[in-house]
């Protein structure tokens, strides 16, 4: 058996790449700072555009795209590829159109989108959003909403009214605080904990720009700190 066709062969190539990898990403990093965002990744931001676009095709190039798609298409149709064409539209799209907005904004993970796209304010906006939508059949089922916090109550009637509109058989709402001054809609509430005076709380899971959630208790925020009045 021809010896670079074993699979000692193969073994010993790949513990020497992986081990050429590990020296070569060792010495660029030496000096640098792990904790920062320009030192966590091995090009920092001296990568230019054809590098990464070359990292990227050479990435997913495979034997699954040389030989198993044009094997498989060759044996019935073009049908096992399309989902591939498919997708160079939509990348094309996201890296002119959508990229460049969330690099603008400094939207790097999906807390830091959340927070540029929703702020850090202390009032509800008023304007319901649904970010992440149930699963599951919901017809004939008994529902309990639980809820840390009861404002104006606009959110919680438009979500009540969609869950009814999918054939719940109950909709019960289960809220630990309730600020009744603030009230812009009426929702009735099955399960109270304890109503509070208009003001911004923290605290046993309620935060301000992602602070004070961990506190083991609730606490008025003053004014100062997100400057109000």
């Amino acid at each position: 058996m021809n010896f670079v066709n074993s699979m000692a062969f193969t073994a010993i190539t790949f513990v020497a790449f992986t081990a050429l990898v590990a020296l070569i990403s060792w010495w660029k990093t030496r000096g640098d700072n792990l904790d920062t965002q320009d030192g966590y990744y091995l090009g920092g931001r001296s990568l230019t555009g054809p590098v990464i676009a070359g990292s990227l095709l050479l990435t997913n190039l495979s034997a699954e795209q040389l030989v198993g798609l044009n094997g498989q298409s060759w044996k019935t149709n073009m049908g096992p590829i399309a989902w591939e064409v498919g997708s160079m539209f939509t990348l094309l799209v996201l890296a002119y159109y959508f990229l460049p907005k969330y690099l603008k904004m400094g939207a790097m993970t999906i807390p830091s989108l959340m927070e540029e796209r929703y702020g850090k304010g202390t009032k509800t906006s008023g304007e319901v959003q649904i970010i992440k939508d149930i699963a599951q059949p919901i017809d004939g089922r008994d529902l309990l909403i639980v809820e840390d916090i009861l404002d104006s109550g606009v959110t919680l009637h438009y979500l009540m009214q969609i869950l009814a509109a999918r054939g719940a058989n109950s909709i019960r709402l289960c809220t630990l605080l309730s600020k009744p001054e603030r009230r812009k809609i009426q929702v009735d509430v099955d399960y109270l904990g304890f109503e509070i005076p208009d003001e911004f709380v923290v605290g046993y899971g309620l935060d301000y720009a992602e602070k004070y959630r961990n506190l083991p208790y609730i606490g008025i925020l003053k004014p100062y700190v997100y400057g109000g009045e």
